[in-house]
């Protein structure tokens, strides 16, 4: 997932955007890792494994924003 889109824009419009997808990235993953658990296919863990990197990814950026506008008030 190309998250570089998010870097160019102003923080106080992009935490929330990012917050958004990652809960979306969540509920995602728990769809898939319904569906791997009850079928066991190879394509739902990659799915399942995709999805997890994209939120971790996500998750990354968001902490990034975080610490970034905490050093800012400091």
């Amino acid at each position: 997932m190309d998250l570089s889109y998010y870097d160019k824009q102003d923080s106080k419009i992009v935490f929330p955007l990012l917050l958004d997808l990652y809960m979306q990235s969540c509920e995602q993953r728990a769809a898939l890792k319904t569906e791997y658990m009850k079928n066991r296919s190879e394509a739902a863990l990659n799915k399942l494994k995709k999805a997890s990197h994209n939120s971790v990814q996500i998750y990354n950026k968001l902490l990034a924003l975080y610490e970034e506008k905490e050093k800012k008030v400091c």
